[in-house]
């Protein structure tokens, strides 16, 4: 998805980093979540409809899909809106 999640993140949903790790970007540029605006420091709520309790479900719910599936994401931004955003999975290389 182009996203790296905040695994000390204790609320509901999972929330993307705020901040790089290392080299890494919280968002991957140009990657699926980039295109469908997702945010450092969005929490993903739901994925498809599921409820996302935190990172790891996050983690294990995606990987039932297909690379080149598309999934409705609900997103919860820094300034507590909701918005739903679609993606459609890549690959680790894209």
């Amino acid at each position: 998805m182009g996203v790296l999640v905040d695994l000390t993140y204790t609320g509901d949903g999972a929330r993307v980093l705020e901040e790089a790790a290392g080299e890494d970007p919280p968002v991957v540029p140009g990657g699926p979540a980039d295109l469908a605006g997702i945010r450092p420091g969005d929490v993903i709520l739901a994925v498809d409809g599921m409820t996302i309790r935190d990172s790891q479900q996050l983690i294990v719910v995606l990987r039932s899909y297909a690379v080149g599936d598309t999934v409705e994401l609900e997103i919860r931004d820094g300034d507590d809106g909701s918005r739903t955003v679609e993606v459609t999975l890549a690959g680790s290389g894209g």
